[in-house]
């Protein structure tokens, strides 16, 4: 169940009931489609005990007047986070300043003043809907990390992540039960093998693979599929190399698959990557892809990796995968000058890193790189993405194609980690 949305107004019993009034007939106006549920006016702290607002609920408080401090005060103590909205008349900044200054090292509180005029308080509802959605999650770790994760796998990283997500789920998935379905699909060929075969080779501009090598793909994407239905798993990471050791085929393109429409899955078993693609695609209401943070040079970076969501292309060619040349690699080609964010959070450093910049071009830029390639602008002051490199927080980031600035800088309050703007 969706956590719950409230719009708690609050004023002191001095001021001109009529005044209020009209205060409040403007928040109602503003934020009416926003919130789950508005409860009536609080003056008192008797009425704050009749209300439920313990437990998971959102409380955005609208300080209607001045004096309302200890009202704001008791909200807090109840409440799982509140969003102060102060207006600009009857003393509803300063309260709402002296009770912020109380409440804001809980790290459960935030406050807004243009919120009247901007999409501001949208987003932050967003944000926070994301937060609690991750903490209800299931994810599906299907084989150890890959052995080359120094920094980004361990007890600690997964111990932060739900501590910072609370009630996140992670359940240990044995490789064997992929393979075991994997098996089990070569013997008994499942009849959409054939013409979602027919239809990836049909949607490629390009095809540099053999028929066989695809439907071996495909047989991995069945298999994933099963696997995640079978633990109903929200999100997945998946120790994609051994597969190419062990079934003589990658899962790059199975990966693509389930990006597009069936659920989140990062590759090598890099956790705060996963956790980052999901915060990116829900925040964005788009899709994302991780990738190797290839080159750097001046501002312009270049993110690689052999798998991208097909429906988050504008077209495709079908290649090996770069570093075995086998099985099934996708090249995705993005369109040129959209707007993209690259991010990642670091449950070891405590931050989210991001950067918006503009895609300059995407493919086969080298012959030396994984087979879908990003080259990207990124908006900053020249020498400031050295930051990437030395201050590294891990090699694979995000990419989604959406500007998420604010709604990232709110996520970050929320779950109380820095925010690095590059």
């Amino acid at each position: 169940m969706m956590s719950r949305v409230l719009l708690i107004p609050v004023a002191s019993p001095l001021h001109d009931p009529e005044l209020v009034k009209k205060v409040l007939d403007m928040y109602y106006k503003r934020l009416e489609n926003a919130v789950d549920l508005t409860l009536p006016l609080i003056t008192d702290y008797s009425e704050i005990n009749s209300h439920d607002i313990a437990g998971d609920a959102l409380a955005i408080v609208a300080p209607l007047t001045g004096g309302t401090e200890h009202l704001i005060q008791l909200i807090h103590e109840k409440a799982n986070y509140v969003l102060l909205l102060p207006h600009a008349s009857m003393n509803s900044l300063p309260s709402a300043l002296e009770a912020f200054s109380k409440i804001r090292d809980s790290m459960k509180a935030w406050i807004i003043t243009d919120w009247s005029i901007s999409k501001k308080v949208n987003k932050f509802i967003k944000a926070w809907r994301v937060a609690n959605e991750l903490k209800k999650m299931k994810i599906g770790l299907t084989g150890e990390p890959s052995p080359w994760l120094v920094h980004s796998s361990g007890v600690k990283v997964k111990e932060v992540l739900g501590n910072l997500f609370e009630g996140l789920t992670f359940l240990d998935i044995s490789l064997t039960d992929l393979y075991e379905e994997y098996d089990r699909l070569i013997r008994e060929p499942d009849d959409r093998l054939s013409s979602l075969s027919r239809n990836i080779l049909g949607m490629a501009k390009n095809a540099r693979v053999s028929e066989d090598a695809v439907y071996k793909s495909l047989v991995t994407y069945l298999a994933l599929k099963h696997v995640i239905e079978k633990f109903n798993l929200d999100a997945v990471t998946i120790r994609c190399f051994d597969i190419i050791k062990d079934l003589d085929t990658t899962s790059c393109l199975a990966v693509s698959l389930i990006n597009s429409k069936n659920a989140i899955i990062g590759c090598e078993g890099d956790l705060p990557a996963l956790i980052t693609m999901i915060i990116a695609s829900k925040l964005a209401d788009a899709l994302s892809v991780m990738g190797n943070l290839a080159w750097i040079r001046r501002n312009i970076l270049m993110i690689a990796h052999c798998t991208i969501p097909l429906s988050m292309v504008r077209r495709f060619d079908l290649d090996s995968h770069y570093e075995s040349g086998k099985g099934v690699g996708i090249i995705g080609y993005l369109p040129k000058g959209r707007r993209v964010t690259v991010a990642r959070l670091d449950p070891i450093y405590n931050v989210i890193r991001y950067a918006v910049g503009e895609i300059l071009s995407s493919g086969p830029i080298q012959s030396n790189l994984c087979r879908t390639q990003v080259k990207m602008k990124i908006y900053t002051k020249l020498g400031k993405c050295n930051q990437f490199i030395e201050e590294a927080i891990g090699n694979h980031y995000v990419i989604t194609l959406k500007d998420i600035t604010e709604e990232l800088k709110y996520l970050s309050k929320i779950i109380g980690v820095r925010l690095e703007e590059i």
